[in-house]
């Protein structure tokens, strides 16, 4: 299954499907992102809660399977989120 984003991800995505991906520099996003009130990170806080749940879902499953199927234990949902959270703030902390 496609890992679950994060509503900054989803935040931006919009901002670059509103200009082109050239004009939308990364230091810039976070700056915005920064600024928004909690109200405004609202939207994007729920995609991104809609995203998580059916990651959960669709893990789930295919984990399972993977142990029935092949003898493979995969991660627990907790710890493979928080992994790709460090990533993509470590990502962030290099800007």
């Amino acid at each position: 299954p496609f890992m679950p984003r994060f509503a900054f991800e989803f935040f931006t995505d919009e901002l670059e499907a509103r200009a082109a991906p050239e004009e939308v520099a990364m230091t810039d996003v976070v700056e915005q992102w920064k600024a928004l009130l909690d109200e405004d990170r609202k939207r994007y806080k729920q995609l991104a809660e809609a995203d998580r749940q059916r990651f959960e879902s669709e893990y789930e499953d295919w984990r399972l399977r993977r142990v029935s199927e092949k003898g493979v234990l995969e991660l627990p949902i907790e710890k493979l989120i928080d992994q790709r959270r460090e990533e993509v703030e470590r990502k962030l902390g290099q800007l």
